[in-house]
């Protein structure tokens, strides 16, 4: 049988082409989508450890029951508690940043350990740094100036020096890769109001400045729990954030499925009489599924490893083309191998699943009844079925539609989300029977011999081999 599945493979691999093909788009679709949330998620992770490096306490407020006093009161008690070296602010603020070239809108946060492409961080109030993205969209470099004004347009217009040119974290023109001192965030925006206060020092510095400030409405926590938190925090909106991103590969999906499960089906009907004749020579059933097993097994595990090769060099590329990878080494880097090989197995398995059902009904029949037309009543009974399985699956994506949107946020969008794609499923099932008959209907006005025809090869049984093959044919056996 090793050699026959050989040759099958080779004599079939045309009409295996748009299976693999199906197989190969999908793959590659959810591989990009899974190297884009892998990138945005190293960058992230790299950012926050950026933002706390050199940080050994961390000065927050209580949102339980916050402080009556903003933080930055709080920097000369907690600048003479004995173990500190320096303190710094930490926040953001919105501006609207214009020069006579462009216009871009960031949130501005508080200068710490960003990278550098040129320049210097600012330390003044009178000072910012740009990400390459912005610099680029407003036409400045290193020593122009920028005009900045708050967001909301009530505060007075600034004029500020680009003090450095920052690396550009996604090749967005939005992020918070746009940096300033605490001095110059609050000569922008009066309002502006630190969310931290980072401290350096040595010894017990948590219970020191917790003592020290005396506030319930006031936390203090070490730097490395902080940057913790953040991260954990940071984990479970990119884990949503995958979810959101796989919409369109899960669709993709579907779609798949759909394509594999036709082309396999035809495929194994038009083989009819070439696998009965391999029962005549003394074939077993148990041989015969084998067989298509194997070539089901082998379509889905190459088209899921090309499609796989195709998605991780796409997905470097778009990693680097939104800037979160300096170059395609570092685009592979990012991606998670054992993702991939999850996907592998999940392509692998979902051919060879789709295949096995019509592969089973091929197999299933005797010699004599391969060699036979088919039985007209047997497929108006498997039409019934699909009507009421269809019926029944589009009921319930019905109400799960109805539940989903009744739930709201993000559980209730996936909850939505599935039951629109089981949905779709359970329509195509309904619409496989109604639609030749609609189309028959349709073609009533159209009474010449070829409108005729097309006519009755709408309602004609779906699972005809194609004339081509009406004369049978068996596979060939290279020697």
């Amino acid at each position: 049988m090793g050699e026959l599945l050989r040759a099958n493979i080779r004599a079939h691999s045309r009409r295996y082409m748009a299976t693999a093909l199906a197989v190969a788009i999908s793959m590659a679709f959810v591989v990009v989508a899974l190297a884009l949330s892998s990138g945005l998620n190293a960058s992230l992770t790299k950012s926050v450890r950026q933002q706390y490096e050199g940080v050994d306490a961390v000065v927050a407020l209580n949102y339980d029951d916050p402080s009556e006093r903003p933080l930055n009161e709080y920097i000369a008690v907690v600048e003479g508690v004995d173990g500190v070296d320096s303190v710094r602010e930490f926040g953001y603020g919105y501006w609207d940043i214009r020069t006579s070239e462009g216009k871009v809108s960031p949130s501005v946060s508080v200068a710490h350990a960003q990278e550098l492409v040129s320049g210097s961080l600012p330390s003044g109030p009178d000072q910012l740094a740009l990400s390459q993205a912005n610099a680029d969209a407003l036409g400045v470099g290193v020593g122009d100036s920028v005009t900045a004004q708050g967001a909301w347009g009530d505060e007075d217009q600034h004029t500020l020096q680009v003090s450095g040119i920052l690396e550009s974290s996604g090749g967005t023109t939005s992020g918070t890769d746009t940096v300033a001192s605490a001095q110059a965030l609050r000569a922008v925006d009066p309002t502006f109001e630190p969310n931290a206060l980072y401290v350096a020092g040595s010894g017990e510095l948590t219970a020191a400045i917790e003592s020290a400030i005396d506030d319930p409405g006031v936390t203090v926590q070490s730097g490395a729990d902080a940057m913790d938190e953040d991260l954990t925090q940071m984990q479970l909106g990119q884990g949503t954030m995958t979810v959101f991103m796989l919409v369109f590969p899960v669709i993709a999906l579907a779609v798949a499925a759909i394509v594999v499960s036709t082309t396999f089906r035809i495929i194994f009907e038009q083989r009819r009489r070439e696998l009965a004749l391999l029962r005549t020579l003394g074939a077993t059933s148990r041989q015969v599924r084998g067989m298509i097993r194997g070539e089901t097994l082998l379509v889905g595990a190459v088209s899921s490893l090309i499609g796989i090769v195709v998605g991780a060099v796409l997905g470097s590329f778009v990693l680097v083309w939104i800037d979160v990878a300096d170059g395609l080494s570092e685009g592979f880097a990012m991606q998670d191998l054992g993702q991939m090989a999850i996907v592998w197995i999940v392509g692998t398995l979902l051919t060879f699943l789709i295949g096995t059902r019509p592969a089973r009904s091929v197999t299933q029949v005797s010699p004599i009844e391969a060699l036979v037309p088919l039985d007209a009543e047997a497929a108006k009974r498997s039409h019934k079925v699909r009507v009421v399985v269809g019926t029944s699956i589009v009921a319930v994506s019905l109400a799960g539609l109805y539940f989903g949107i009744d739930m709201g946020e993000d559980i209730g969008f996936l909850v939505a989300f599935a039951s629109g794609v089981f949905g779709f499923i359970g329509a195509l099932l309904v619409c496989s029977v109604i639609l030749p008959k609609v189309t028959y209907l349709f073609g009533a006005p159209f009474r010449s011999v070829v409108g005729i025809m097309a006519r009755s090869n709408t309602v004609s049984n779906h699972l005809r081999r194609h004339p081509h093959y009406h004369d049978g044919g068996c596979c060939r056996i290279d020697a």
